[in-house]
């Protein structure tokens, strides 16, 4: 909701920043890592987009649907939460922006 084009480069510093924090700690799957995502989808940081993407798809299985079960913070059989649930996890893989999103 405001111009990332002239805050990209602090913002994409301190979204790099979160990601390192998170690979130190590995937590917060659950909000954090995703939520990371959609904010690069924001400001194109296309680089820390494609890390995050492989570190939840490798943080992923397949259930016996085939579907991708995204892993939480409590273990294997936790999905991500992310609001509009493991449709948004999908959504965020796919580089869309939110369904809602406010143009200004």
């Amino acid at each position: 909701m405001y111009d990332c084009d002239g805050n990209k480069d602090i913002i994409s510093k301190y979204q790099e920043f979160v990601f390192n924090h998170h690979l130190k700690m590995m937590t917060g799957y659950c909000h954090g890592i995703t939520s990371l995502l959609q904010t690069t989808v924001y400001n194109q940081n296309k680089l820390l987009m494609k890390k995050i993407q492989q570190v939840i798809l490798a943080c992923s299985e397949r259930d016996d649907h085939g579907l991708l079960m995204f892993q939480g913070d409590s273990g294997k059989a936790d999905l991500f939460d992310f609001g509009i649930g493991s449709m948004g996890v999908y959504w965020c893989l796919l580089n869309n922006k939110f369904p809602f999103d406010v143009q200004t």
